[in-house]
């Protein structure tokens, strides 16, 4: 019994020492970043993510320390990665927007069709946990439709859940999709941004190869292909070409 209860103390100063060493590094990183010290602040923000512990408002404040540091690539990777985390992080789709103004390339993107471009819209709006809640939540309601249409004694109430389940029937296989999609993307790893303040762009994965083109600091890239240290990148108006370095994934 004493050993029992030895354990579960030693358990819980252990977790309390993990909550309040990372609110310490926490606090002594926002610290030096609001006394201007960017270096120390950068350092303090890696160290925590390196542990593991990320969240959308730590990537945000690590692009936030590139950016000051006038490191604009980074800074605008980690905007991304908070966004990916969490799409309705405004301060960060603010932030990203206005490091993206201070890059040189000025890359147009391919329009998708109207009604695609306003699908994969809705579906960005909300994390992948997000959709699959709202999945179970309407296939819960659709449940009990489907139980009152068939116990309920009332006709105008079987024809009150008949419509309402097939709304929230029709709802929830959008939101399944929803959910299908944006989790997928989370996963994705084959967007990265240019972090080198240029790249050249060449037509084979190798030194020799032609140079096609020249891509700077921030450009996002999709990458298509790797062989060896080479990587193929597609970027946004559909010019393709292998890169051997400069670029890490969103």
């Amino acid at each position: 019994m004493q050993k029992s209860k030895l354990f579960i103390l030693v358990l819980l100063l252990g977790l309390c020492t993990t909550v309040f060493g990372k609110n310490a590094a926490w606090e002594q990183a926002n610290q030096a970043y609001s006394q201007g010290q960017y270096p120390r602040a950068l350092e303090g923000y890696l160290a925590i993510e390196k542990t593991g512990k990320v969240s959308a408002d730590l990537y945000y404040n690590i692009g936030n320390t590139f950016f000051r540091m006038k490191r604009i690539g980074e800074s605008i990777l980690y905007f991304e990665r908070a966004l990916k985390m969490e799409p309705q992080h405004r301060d960060a789709r603010y932030n990203l927007e206005i490091a993206q103004s201070k890059t040189i390339d000025r890359i147009e993107a391919i329009p998708d069709f109207f009604l695609l471009s306003w699908w994969n819209a809705i579906a960005a709006c909300f994390h992948p946990s997000t959709w699959g809640i709202l999945t179970l939540l309407l296939l819960l309601i659709t449940g009990l439709g489907i139980l009152v249409l068939i116990f309920s004694p009332s006709v105008r109430l079987r024809k009150w859940s008949f419509w309402t389940g097939s709304a929230s029937a029709l709802l929830f296989l959008i939101c399944l999709i929803f959910a299908f999609q944006t989790r997928a993307r989370y996963f994705d790893d084959s967007e990265e941004i240019i972090t080198e303040s240029v790249v050249s762009v060449k037509g084979s994965p190798d030194d020799r190869g032609t140079n096609l083109f020249l891509l700077h600091e921030g450009t996002k890239v999709t990458r298509m292909d790797k062989v060896s240290h080479w990587k193929k990148i597609h970027t946004a108006d559909g010019n393709e070409g292998w890169i051997e370095s400069g670029s890490e994934a969103i």
